[in-house]
């Protein structure tokens, strides 16, 4: 998605004629359904002219193309300004351009981060425009089809600090600490001088004009499917870079990784050097992939790391990924679950030099299969490693002994004596890219008010079925088209799991809906936490507790009773629930001395159970309920028209 677009002489009218903000202001409202941000704007009055200033040249051809704000596909990411046209060979180049209205900056011995004044005048750290601009550029190559080939489309980045002084940049901004992504993607600064360099930088790729075909070719390209992580693990176990962390990803790796360096050189941890890092994010934020990238750089320098979470799918599916490369102790030695660090003695605090959680929302107050070892699994984590990494997202809390919040967290390193950071992941990468239908999720199921009516402009492909049958045939269909399009089928948890002691599973279906037409049964006998790598003919359901922490292309959800519109109200119903669902369990007991906070603890689980399983597709949710005017209510929310059974 473009928010303006034009040729070269029509920016320039533009922007002479002070029309340019407006225009801007006016397609960001339509398209993104939103007014653009006071910073937004701010930074378009004060940017665009110093870019019209170094187009304007005679040597710059008039019918070159220009964009501004492009959406990478995949992401929430946008690039400041496209240029494109051909080279003195004919060649199709497109110009990435990153904008930067920062007078000062200072280096760090951080990989590619920089101190500079991201949101006002005190120096934050963060990823250096260089980095940035290159990192845009690798994703526009991953993600769209027209940039995969460089023959057809090669892509220049560069960045322009127009008020960034070049005396003392050598020391900044241009320091040889960063020379391999300076030249990557040149920065150029204030004056006149430098404006000369950009230009001159320009013409060497843009020669000759396009009319924008190539921008367009971009625009309308083919998005390639993302990379799952589970796919490509192995990989980056080997030391392989099979994710560019962008932005705030890229931010939290690095810092990890020199808190772990600097605490390891400081020798065995005491109570006072334990470091505890918290970094928030939605679904898709790039959690587990900062994860395991951090396991995969700690385990490479030798240090002693290990990736922690509650929920056994991910680290099942990892463990089948890695199989035939480790030996399978090693393998459990890199992914834990979290009910070991209660029985680490008193010498052993400060074992690891780093543990990564994720899914932290998920830890137990006690550890053990009845809650009764330990005292506190978050504060014995801590105490396990020198620097501990918590990933967190309080709305994927699903069950009821949920303990890991980011409040009990902050409480256990405060208790522990331990130095505390958070950040946050705010871009998100599944969905589409889309926050926009992440914040839908959120308003439709009644999780929190946002101003995100309907899926307009999110290029998420959300569908509602009129039957359980024509959901999973929409799926088997997406499976056909081979890979980038893998699906699975998913449901909540409101069906009894009567085939887990079946002779014969398929004889004794769970799921039986469409007038006995859909039989099914849940994954959890043949394949258990393996099904989403296995189960491409959609032969099982699978559900909340072997879908959290995995994502697939496509997904399809089944809402079940639990949870209904009536009258354009969202309600929940906790007793339609499994009877052989844990998650809820307890609720009647704390009902009998606390009615209200049992009720809202109940409508919260059931709300973050679809939450989270209507974000596992990273292209796609198609849903289905048996329920009429709940179907109608999606529909009527998602703006999309009825699938039915064909």
């Amino acid at each position: 998605m473009i928010i303006y677009r034009s040729s070269k002489s029509g920016f320039l009218k533009d922007t002479r004629s002070c029309a340019i903000v407006e225009k801007l202001l006016q397609n960001f409202e339509a398209r993104e359904g939103r007014r653009a941000s006071p910073g937004e704007e701010r930074a378009w009055q004060s940017s665009l002219q110093f870019v019209a200033n170094a187009l304007d040249d005679e040597d710059i051809p008039d019918d070159a193309g220009v964009a501004v704000e492009y959406q990478i596909p995949s992401c929430s990411k946008r690039v400041d300004v496209l240029l494109s046209g051909f080279d003195a060979e004919k060649r199709a180049n497109l110009v990435v351009i990153e904008l930067k209205q920062w007078s000062e900056t200072a280096a760090t011995d951080e990989d590619g981060i920089l101190d500079a004044p991201r949101y006002g005048t005190v120096l934050v750290r963060g990823p250096h425009p260089s980095y940035q601009a290159w990192s845009y550029a690798e994703l526009l190559r991953g993600f769209n089809a027209a940039c995969a080939d460089e023959k057809a489309v090669r892509i220049q980045p560069c960045a322009y600090l127009h008020n960034h002084a070049t005396r003392g940049a050598e020391k900044s901004v241009l320091d040889l600490r960063y020379e391999a992504y300076l030249k990557a993607a040149p920065v150029f600064l204030a004056g006149s001088r430098e404006q000369a360099k950009l230009k001159a930088f320009l013409k060497r790729f843009i020669a000759a004009g396009d009319l924008g075909a190539t921008i367009e070719r971009v625009e309308n390209g083919q998005i390639r499917p993302s990379k799952a992580l589970a796919d490509s693990i192995a990989g980056m176990i080997r030391g392989r870079r099979e994710f560019v962390l962008i932005d705030e990803q890229k931010t939290v790796y690095e810092h990890v990784l020199a808190l772990v360096k600097a605490t390891v050189r400081h020798g065995p941890a005491v109570k006072a050097q334990h470091r505890v890092v918290v970094v928030r994010g939605g679904p898709g934020t790039g959690k587990s992939v900062v994860a395991v990238n951090l396991l995969a750089a700690l385990t490479a320098k030798r240090m002693l790391a290990c990736y922690v979470s509650k929920n056994a799918a991910p680290r099942n599916v990892y463990a089948a990924k890695l199989k035939g490369m480790l030996r399978k102790s090693a393998v459990d030695n890199l992914f834990k679950g979290a009910d070991w660090a209660w029985e680490l003695p008193a010498e052993s605090r400060g074992l690891f030099d780093c543990i990564l959680v994720d899914e932290a929302h998920r830890l137990r107050r006690r550890s053990g299969l009845y809650g009764n070892r330990g005292e506190n699994q978050v504060a014995e984590l801590i105490r396990s490693a020198k620097v501990a990494v918590f990933f967190i997202d309080d709305a994927q809390q699903i069950h009821v002994k949920d303990y890991g919040s980011e409040a009990a967290i902050l409480a256990a390193a405060q208790e522990e004596g331990a130095e505390v950071e958070v950040f946050d992941l705010p871009s998100q990468f599944r969905c589409a890219g889309s926050d926009g239908y992440l914040a839908w999720i959120d308003r439709v199921l009644g999780i929190r008010e946002t101003a995100n009516r309907t899926l307009d402009g999110t290029g998420y492909d959300f569908r509602v079925f009129d039957s359980a049958s024509g959901l999973r045939e929409a799926l088997l269909e997406e499976n056909r088209r081979g890979p980038g399009h893998e699906a699975r089928l998913l449901a909540g948890y409101c069906w009894n799991w009567v085939s887990r002691k079946a002779a014969h599973p398929e004889d004794a279906p769970d799921i039986v809906l469409d007038g006995g037409d859909f039989r099914m049964c849940w994954n959890l006998q043949r394949d258990s936490s393996l099904w989403i790598l296995k189960d491409e003919r959609l032969e099982q359901v699978g559900c909340i507790h072997t879908a959290q922490g995995l994502e697939v292309p496509y997904v399809g959800v089944i809402i079940g009773p639990d949870l209904c519109v009536r009258d354009g109200v969202v309600r929940t119903d906790v007793s339609r629930r499994a009877k052989s669902d844990s998650s809820v369990k307890g609720l009647k007991k704390m009902a009998e001395t606390d009615p209200r906070g049992a009720a809202e603890l109940a409508g919260r689980i059931i709300r973050n159970t679809y939450r989270v399983l209507m974000t596992r597709g990273q292209k796609g949710c198609f849903v289905y309920s048996p329920d009429p005017e709940t179907r109608a209510w999606f529909r009527e929310q998602a703006g999309c028209r009825p699938f039915k059974t064909p």
